[in-house]
């Protein structure tokens, strides 16, 4: 017999009530930088959740009750983040700038200094955030905690695309554990979860993860277009090295898919859309060769300029070493000199810490991390196995190692722990994958099914007289 509605609408009624009531509380004893989360929270659950059942529409019940979860989890990570950033540093994190200047813009807006077409994010790097901060208080006001919750919900965005990305191209994606794994891994529901850099990318970069999983399956080629545009666009508003990363494993992944007709059983049939296809990657090409000259640009001073292309990169890996190895959290750098050492640095630049590295508190949290993700890589070993044959089959597939494979190179020179972590979170969907591709090895796919025995028909000898 189903349960009277009349205790869930009293429930939901006192709810709201204290809700209400702490509201107000706060309002009158607690500063707005607190007490505007309190109003932040309702309107971020009201609008995302018709986001999750919208995208994750057609998929299992328990899929959208783990995004749920993931929403909550996403709340306590950003108030874990807030904690650190304010108290922890003492308000010497990035946020804090990103927060006074957000506010100085949103008060110029409100008294009229700016128009709303200055409100639009339009510059690169950190003047980015800073605008994209001022115009999210100009509508939501300069709550500095609910400013974080308000970034939050992108990053969640984010992993939200990032997920259905991978449960639309890869076929038979365990897709419980892949959701478990993306809405709870610790990188991810901490690091894109304040006021910063890691919200907008991790929202940016699943975007291109959801065009390319629809250029995959056949999807329409407009809205396909306008995903990876989307979001290669607004990641190269704020670092082009990691929409070039993104936009490269797009680009060789569709070449692969292109070459070997695995583009979805729609773009076989159509020869027309082939030749577009085509097109699309030539585009592609010349789009990523323009975003590797910004991205030069971007990370090298004015005086390099001139230099070839090979200097620029070689001076790239050079400052990044000299930038980031101070700050308390050094680490020691991988060396190559030359493609056999490409493997081995990889790896470490993707899985350290180790537990046997850890010598802090602040080592021993993503150490622990990247031991649990090694033994998931352990425990889904037939996944990890397929891996070969899925490269053949699922474009998806080669998109997602292509990425891990340039960050790894691309990072490889990171020497500050505390940026590999917080850059590596962005990369965590697309490792993730790993431990949960299609077990192809497991135990029956080994075996080659016996012919099926069929039945001899009986012979009579029409000539025999029946008896």
């Amino acid at each position: 017999m189903a349960a009277s509605p009349a205790p869930i609408a009293l429930l939901t009624v006192i709810v709201g009530v204290g809700y209400l009531l702490v509201t107000a509380w706060a309002m009158a004893n607690v500063s707005y930088d607190a007490w505007g989360a309190l109003v932040a929270i309702p309107l971020i659950v009201a609008m995302a959740l018709p986001l999750v059942r919208y995208v994750f529409r057609g998929e299992s019940r328990t899929i959208l009750n783990i995004a749920i979860l993931g929403l909550v989890a996403k709340l306590g990570g950003t108030l874990a983040r807030y904690w650190v950033a304010v108290d922890a540093y003492g308000g010497a994190a990035d946020s804090s700038s990103y927060h006074d200047q957000g506010r100085l813009i949103a008060g110029a807006a409100h008294d009229g200094s700016l128009t709303i077409i200055d409100l639009i994010p339009h510059s690169q790097g950190t003047r980015f955030i800073n605008e994209l901060t001022g115009l999210l208080y100009t509508l939501a006001g300069s709550s500095k905690l609910a400013g974080f919750l308000w970034f939050a919900a992108l990053g969640y965005v984010g992993v939200v695309l990032s997920v259905k990305a991978a449960c639309i191209a890869v076929p038979g994606l365990l897709k419980r554990r892949y959701a478990l794994l993306c809405f709870l891994m610790p990188s991810i529901v901490f690091w894109p979860s304040g006021t910063g850099k890691e919200a907008w990318m991790s929202l940016c970069l699943g975007a291109v993860s959801m065009g390319a999983a629809r250029l995959f399956s056949g999807g329409s080629i407009g809205r396909v277009v306008l995903w990876i545009g989307l979001g290669a666009g607004g990641a190269a508003m704020v670092r082009p090295h990691m929409a070039a990363i993104w936009l490269a494993g797009v680009v060789v992944a569709l070449m692969w898919a292109v070459v070997s007709g695995r583009v979805g059983v729609a773009n076989q049939r159509a020869v027309g859309r082939r030749a577009l296809l085509i097109g699309v990657t030539l585009v592609s090409m010349v789009a990523l060769v323009g975003l590797a000259q910004v991205t030069l640009k971007y990370l090298n001073p004015p005086s390099e300029s001139e230099a070839s292309v090979s200097d620029q990169v070689s001076n790239v890996f050079d400052l990044t070493t000299k930038r980031t190895s101070g700050g308390g959290s050094e680490l020691e750098t991988v060396s190559v000199s030359g493609p056999l050492d490409y493997p081995e640095a990889i790896v470490r630049t993707l899985t350290r810490p180790m537990l046997y590295e850890a010598s802090s508190l602040a080592t021993l949290l993503p150490a622990l991390e990247m031991t649990f993700y090694v033994a998931m890589l352990l425990y889904g070993w037939r996944s990890v196995l397929g891996l070969p044959r899925q490269l053949l089959r699922t474009p998806f597939v080669v998109y997602s190692t292509l990425v891990c494979i340039m960050f790894g190179l691309a990072f490889t020179t990171l020497a500050n722990l505390a940026i590999l972590v917080r850059q590596r979170s962005l990369v965590m969907p697309a490792l993730l994958l790993f431990c949960c591709l299609p077990e192809w090895f497991a135990k029956q796919s080994w075996q080659t099914p016996a012919a099926p025995v069929v039945a001899k028909p009986l012979r009579t000898d029409p000539t025999r007289a029946t008896r």
